[in-house]
């Protein structure tokens, strides 16, 4: 009896200890980490920071994160520990919220009750442990204030990464990555992969005199773009090359051989979805100085970049030939060129009015300026020059393009030939890529030659990554000048149908057969 009494104790103890030892190692993640294997456990990390008044030690160990805090290092003090039913499996000190000051950003777990919000994540025993990303503000004394709390992620995280250009990323048990951000008050998803910006660059906007009168007529001149509006509202970046510049009504408009163009093109250019227009072309003298100023002063009204002309009143600021155009944390240096004027040297009405593509030199040194001291990620440059009606780039388009290879810009956007020349991707020693659209046509126009109503947009996309920004995705996408007697307009020609292109004054049936 003794013997049965003392083995039903022991089996009893032995089972408490077994009972025991699984309940700790079930609080501790044990049984966790096995059951989410995708997860990447951070053992133990420490972060300072000392950007603020107060200098903080976050430190990580055994899932279970604690804050130090104090004037400087010497008068260190624990000041907040992370909540006890929280297993953190990483941390993060970053400005999230772009507050200026860091925020703890914890990836953590919580056991609860199963839930078909939760499937996916593990149940262990009869409780669901969920993946959380809590983030805490710190107060003056050095704790943590509960900032944002998020459930539901609805992704189960392996490990995440902050950068503060790039923001937050999550990498997936699948190795898929997300990108997140502050939008407001929380994260939100932003978007597959790394950030990204979409640019188009138009052809040569000539404003001939058929058009303005057309302009006169309607009371505006929204129907040039209205058919490509949508494209364009697509892009972040979206750049008008614009031949004719703008003058004011008391000055007269005119056409060919002289443009000179209301500021209402303009305008519906900015409805359409342009957002920045180059304007260094051979034309930008044919109104002189009040063309430039005109056309400088109304971008400038709309926020929006003015490229390769310096209006007058700039002429004294230290300002660089190129605009910084900054999106999703990409950095892109624009310049714009032109070969020359028909009318005049820019030079005498002041230095720089128009950008000059002469002085290779001076050329080489302005490019490289925008990527000195990490400036910009990318420079693209858009160019006028090329022989006019040429189907193929002439030898002082290539010689430019091998100088504008050698400074390192990352892609080249040409015009003024009227019409389309091929996208060619050039290579330098190293192996790096530069895509050359070496003319991208006329955008609108009423030129009289089917070849020159067929242009495109330069469409490209600037990613940047851990390791690069760089363009990628880069394609032409054809376009045609519609014209009729009475109306001109621009379409895609992929969306342009057969009826359209019987209806069009030239015959353009050859041309458009041999782009598609």
């Amino acid at each position: 009896m003794k013997q049965k009494l003392l083995r039903t104790v022991i089996i009893l103890s032995v089972t408490a200890a077994a009972l025991a030892a699984a309940f700790l190692l079930w609080r501790s993640g044990i049984f966790l980490e096995a059951c989410s294997p995708w997860s990447v456990w951070t053992k133990e990390k420490t972060v300072e920071d000392n950007s603020g008044e107060r200098f903080f030690r976050i430190s990580l160990k055994n899932q279970k994160v604690s804050v130090f805090s104090g004037t400087d290092q010497q008068t260190l003090s624990e000041t907040w520990k992370s909540p006890s039913h929280l297993k953190v499996q990483d941390v993060l000190f970053s400005d999230i919220d772009y507050d200026g000051t860091p925020e703890l950003m914890l990836l953590c777990w919580y056991v609860g009750s199963p839930s078909l919000w939760d499937s996916g994540q593990p149940v262990i025993g009869n409780s669901q442990w969920t993946q959380h990303i809590y983030i805490y503000k710190p107060v003056e004394d050095g704790s943590m204030h509960e900032h944002w709390m998020a459930s539901r992620i609805m992704q189960n995280i392996a490990f995440w990464n902050f950068d503060e250009a790039l923001r937050l990323f999550f990498t997936d048990q699948d190795g898929h990555v997300t990108r997140w951000d502050w939008f407001g008050w929380g994260l939100k998803y932003f978007a597959d992969g790394y950030p990204e910006v979409k640019c188009l660059v138009s052809g040569d906007c000539l404003i001939h005199q058929r058009i303005l009168e057309e302009g006169r007529t309607k009371g505006n001149f929204d129907f040039l773009f209205e058919h490509i509006s949508p494209e364009l509202e697509t892009a972040d970046l979206a750049v008008l090359g614009q031949e004719s510049l703008f003058v004011p009504p008391q000055t007269g408009y005119s056409g060919y051989p002289l443009f000179r163009t209301p500021v209402l093109v303009g305008e519906a250019a900015v409805k359409a979805g342009f957002n920045a227009a180059a304007c260094a072309t051979n034309h930008a003298m044919d109104a002189g100085a009040e063309g430039i100023n005109t056309t400088a002063a109304f971008y400038e009204e709309k926020g929006i970049p003015c490229l390769g002309i310096l209006p007058y009143s700039n002429t004294e600021a230290d300002e660089p030939l190129y605009h910084l155009f900054v999106k999703n944390g990409i950095r892109i240096a624009l310049f714009n060129y032109t070969y020359g004027t028909n009318t005049g040297n820019p030079e005498d009405l002041w230095p720089g009015a128009v950008h000059l593509l002469t002085d290779e030199k001076t050329v080489r040194k302005e490019i490289s300026s925008g990527k000195q001291e990490g400036a910009a990620d990318v420079s693209v440059v858009i160019v006028h020059w090329g022989t006019e009606y040429a189907s193929e780039p002439d030898e002082t388009q290539r010689r430019w393009a091998r100088v504008f290879l050698e400074c390192g810009v990352d892609a080249v956007i040409g015009s003024h030939p009227h019409v389309l020349q091929p996208l060619e991707i050039l290579t330098d020693e190293s192996g790096r890529e530069m895509p050359v659209f070496w003319s991208l046509g006329n955008l609108v126009s009423r030129q009289d030659q089917p070849e020159q109503v067929l242009g495109g947009l330069a469409e490209f996309t600037v990613q940047k990554t851990p390791d690069e920004c760089s363009i990628v995705d880069c394609q032409l996408l054809p376009v045609i000048t519609h014209q009729t007697e009475e109306n001109t307009t621009v379409y895609l020609l992929s969306e342009y149908t057969e009826e359209l292109a019987g209806s069009h004054r030239l015959d353009v049936q050859k041309i458009i057969s041999g782009v598609h």
